[in-house]
């Protein structure tokens, strides 16, 4: 079974990718914070990240998932200075099929548009794809949210198409959701520039 180790570390060109630690929740809380409406805008659970105590909680739920082998909490940094720029989260979709992994992400606001997001996303890619050998893995966004739409595309995904009705936001919003996904053919397009 795989499984991502707690001292899972990914290093990328400028970025350095790793669990979120307990004591990353006050730098993760004003992350959140800053991008409070476009995580509310995008997500369903983004009040947790708004008060430190909740952040908290949640960074631990996180070790815990961890533990367990079914989702990884992890953040993205500055390699050189540690600066907290974003958060990815990855892990199987269900337990009966452990071949098939979804990963989601959110950026810090301060640091949008300057691709830390689609070279942290490539690079769980690469892990995922060629570790671990996932035979799926799904991306799913708003087609609205035309940022993480950018980055499925950047990152070569494939569009699988529109779930109508498919996602409920926190304001309890019915709305669609765009399908993407990879798979070994679709990675290795990717790697090789198609």
């Amino acid at each position: 079974m795989n499984q991502v180790p707690l001292d899972f570390v990914l290093i990328t060109e400028r970025l350095l990718i790793r669990r979120l630690r307990e004591s990353d929740a006050s730098d993760v809380c004003t992350a959140a914070q800053k991008a409070k409406s476009e995580l509310q805008a995008w997500t369903n659970n983004s009040t947790i990240l708004h008060h430190p105590e909740a952040t908290f909680a949640f960074i631990a739920e996180g070790i815990l998932t961890a533990i367990n082998g079914t989702m990884f909490r992890a953040g993205f940094f500055d390699k050189d200075n540690g600066t907290f720029l974003g958060n990815i989260t990855f892990g199987k979709l269900e337990k009966q099929r452990s071949h098939v992994w979804w990963v989601g992400y959110w950026c810090n606001s301060e640091y949008t548009n300057q691709g830390y997001t689609k070279e942290a996303v490539a690079g769980i890619c690469q892990f995922l794809m060629e570790k671990f050998q996932v035979k799926r893995l799904v991306l799913e966004c708003n087609p609205q949210n035309k940022a993480s739409n950018s980055i499925a595309r950047a990152c070569g995904f494939a569009l699988e198409g529109i779930q109508k009705n498919g996602y409920q936001n926190i304001q309890k919003e019915i709305q669609d959701v765009n399908m993407y996904a990879h798979t070994p053919e679709t990675w290795e397009a990717f790697k090789n520039g198609h």
